[in-house]
């Protein structure tokens, strides 16, 4: 495990000497990941609710905008910014899309599709 993390540094670090903004290249590394989170919620929301939950890729990308707001305003990279903002609304409307048959249940608990209960066993 030790040595696959190192590798992904390594890989992260040789990316981000290419890259002009640390914000840009830690906002888009994140929404990589993120982009397998939403895959696996799209093919099994449970299987995801376990081992890639959608909630901290975002609190992180929401964060680091947030502290990067003069960053990104006064940026040549305006439009690389514009993409991957555009980008991450898309994404974030798929998983709402995929979510929202749970979110908005109006069982107290949230309803939990049947078929994705008998899944895990």
């Amino acid at each position: 495990m030790f040595l696959k993390q190192k590798c992904v540094l390594a890989d992260l670090t040789s990316k981000f000497s290419t890259c002009e903004s640390l914000s840009l290249f830690l906002v888009e590394s994140i929404t990589f990941e993120f982009e397998k989170h939403c895959s696996l919620a799209k093919s099994n929301l449970l299987l995801a609710s376990l081992n890639a939950p959608v909630y901290g890729p975002l609190s992180a990308i929401r964060s680091i905008i947030i502290q990067s707001v003069d960053e990104i305003k006064n940026s040549n990279l305006i439009l690389k910014w514009t993409h991957l903002i555009n980008k991450l609304i898309d994404l974030c409307f798929d998983v709402s899309i995929v979510a929202s048959s749970i979110v908005n249940s109006t069982s107290p608990e949230g309803l939990f599709p049947q078929e994705l209960v008998t899944s895990l066993y």
